[in-house]
């Protein structure tokens, strides 16, 4: 049974040992770190475009009459953040993956100046291997 002991920011067990919510959630400093890193690529993602946008603008690229230089620039994202997406999942559903594999691919999709949920979903596999 916990008490509340007389410093008002602390936490006491009956045997009067200092239990901390780091003691008491056993990872919570990594859980920590992932909620503040995940707050703040939720800030950056809302500047991001989304991968179903990047779609439609290609295929909006696709169907017009002109030639836009940059357009196989765009293309070329699109096809890297699928790669990308394809990887991830295999990643994320893998019993044991791989950890530098697992940063390197968390690196890559950190990169794309695209929204990716499997970003978010790598990250938190990353957490949870720490």
């Amino acid at each position: 049974m916990r008490q509340i002991g007389s410093k008002a920011n602390s936490c006491y067990n009956e045997n009067k040992v200092n239990c901390s919510p780091r003691s008491v959630v056993g990872r919570g400093e990594a859980f920590l770190t992932f909620y503040s890193y995940r707050t703040k690529t939720i800030e950056e993602n809302r500047m991001k475009m989304k991968v179903m946008e990047l779609e439609m603008f290609v295929d909006q690229l696709n169907k017009m009459s002109i030639k836009i230089k940059e357009a196989s620039q765009v293309r070329q994202l699109l096809e890297d953040v699928k790669a990308f997406k394809a990887k991830a999942t295999e990643l994320i559903n893998d019993d044991d993956p791989n950890i530098d594999h697992l940063k390197a691919l968390l690196n890559t999709g950190l990169s794309f100046e695209v929204s990716v949920d499997e970003v978010w979903l790598l990250q938190k596999v990353n957490v949870m291997m720490s």
